[in-house]
């Protein structure tokens, strides 16, 4: 049989794979992409800054049960048509508004239509927003691995129990050495009621560096909300926190609520400097209204000497910038009285009186969190030595104990220290132990306990 020609052998293509996702650049005007654009298909080449790029997306093969794998293969071939037609009909930015907004970054980085932000004024924007929603959903599709730097000996049972081990180790001794720093931070306390004038004292160890005088007011609830947010809400509102001075904004109202009696207020500052004021009561509010006034004077029995109580520097740095412009002093004549005004809120005449008053009224106005209230009233420069002391109280305000129901007031002679008082030190002291018992815990049950197979691991 007469047999024909033989077809000549199939040639082998040399041109290379593609990868799931390619892109194929070309000089501006090159013969590949001016053939493209010859035969009307366009491709999915775009134009950036004179280069053409092209975007070729092809779904990754990624093995799953059945039909959730067939599902998500289709869905990602039809994403792969989508992402072609969008790349079709996306506008080009002109060159000088690219380079503005920095595109070429982005063409070095992976190139447009990568990156979702809003923030470059862009042209077409719905085109490239397709482009974003695409991106995201192929993103979802993938389920792309995380990116863990983390090696796997981290995650295991002896690496885990060297990190416990050492984590009880750190708390155990963060707790020891704040409960010694505790016990070596000396403090005394002393309670008073209405109508004490003065009282013996003994401080019954050397106080070095600065001694810190404050007072203490227990079982004092004015973390009550009501109590918090009655203040001048001019001076510390704002636009997330505001305030109001519902029954404390007239002078009638202070009197009644600060002098239920009508009498026996002759001694109380608060009280005597509501003449500055007028007729309105600035700054108003329960919290201005209840200032803690006492006054008081140390002196050394042993010889006579009177203690320097410093009132000049208790209230925080950043206390100042709160009331700066707020609380504005008034320029006084050297002939002006006693009951003209120091200082004007919103042009109102207010009851404040400068110097040590007006210090102890920013400490008072912070306040406290807890229903036991303690401020600093004054420093000692220099310490105090051992020894017996007579402390008088120059004006002693009975309204806290018959009124509002205190049930002493006290006074705080401590020792200063940069990790605070000895209470804050026990606290902290207590709950590192409690945390390194937590952990020693954690160290035995990571050791001891058994692997899935019944082995230790």
């Amino acid at each position: 049989m007469a047999m024909g020609p033989h077809p000549p052998p199939p040639v082998e293509s040399t041109k290379p794979p593609r990868s799931p996702i390619s892109r194929r650049t070309v000089a501006d005007g090159a013969p590949a992409a001016s053939a493209r654009r010859a035969a009307g298909g366009g491709g999915s080449g775009r134009r950036w800054h004179g280069r053409t790029t092209e975007l070729v997306l092809k779904p990754s093969v990624r093995y799953a049960p059945g039909g959730v794998h067939a599902a998500s293969l289709s869905a990602q071939v039809l994403l792969t048509h989508l992402a072609n037609e969008v790349a079709k009909v996306a506008q080009a930015p002109p060159p000088t508004s690219g380079a503005a907004a920095g595109w070429g970054a982005s063409i070095g980085e992976g190139g447009p239509g990568l990156y979702c932000s809003r923030a470059s004024p862009l042209p077409g924007r719905s085109s490239r927003d397709r482009r974003c929603l695409v991106r995201e959903l192929h993103r979802f599709l993938q389920q792309e691995e995380t990116r863990c730097t983390v090696p796997l000996w981290f995650f295991r049972r002896p690496t885990q129990s060297v990190i416990a081990g050492f984590l009880a180790l750190l708390f155990g001794v963060l707790g020891i050495g704040l409960l010694q720093t505790a016990s070596g931070i000396y403090e005394a306390r002393f309670s008073y009621l209405a109508g004490d004038e003065e009282k013996v004292i003994d401080i019954e160890q050397d106080i070095e560096g600065t001694a810190l005088f404050s007072y203490e007011l227990p079982e004092l609830y004015t973390n009550q909300k009501r109590f918090v947010e009655s203040k001048d809400n001019p001076i510390v509102g704002g636009v997330l926190s505001r305030y109001n001075c519902k029954d404390a904004e007239t002078i009638e109202e202070v009197r009644w609520r600060r002098c239920p009696s009508g009498t026996g207020c002759e001694n109380d500052s608060l009280i005597r400097n509501l003449d500055r004021g007028g007729s309105s009561f600035r700054p108003c509010g329960l919290v201005a209204l209840s200032m803690f006034t006492d006054r008081f004077e140390l002196k050394s029995l042993e010889d006579d000497r009177v203690i320097r109580l410093d009132e000049s520097s208790v209230a925080l740095e950043s206390d100042n910038d709160i009331f700066k412009g707020k609380i504005v002093p008034v320029d006084r004549p050297s002939t002006a009285s006693p009951n003209d005004p120091y200082f004007e809120v919103e042009g109102e005449p207010s009851w404040l009186e400068s110097g040590a008053f007006y210090e102890h009224f920013k400490v008072w106005y912070r306040q406290a969190p807890s229903p036991h209230v303690r401020n600093l009233w004054a420093t000692i420069p220099g310490g105090l030595k051992r020894g017996r002391y007579r402390l008088r109280i120059i004006e002693n305000n009975p309204v806290w104990n018959d009124a509002w129901e205190v049930p002493e007031k006290r006074v705080v002679i401590s020792q200063a220290h940069s990790l605070g008082s000895p209470g804050c030190c026990r606290l902290l002291g207590v709950l590192s132990i409690v945390f390194c018992c937590v952990q020693v815990g954690i160290t035995c049950s990571l050791m001891f306990a058994s692997g899935p197979e019944g082995k230790r691991s």
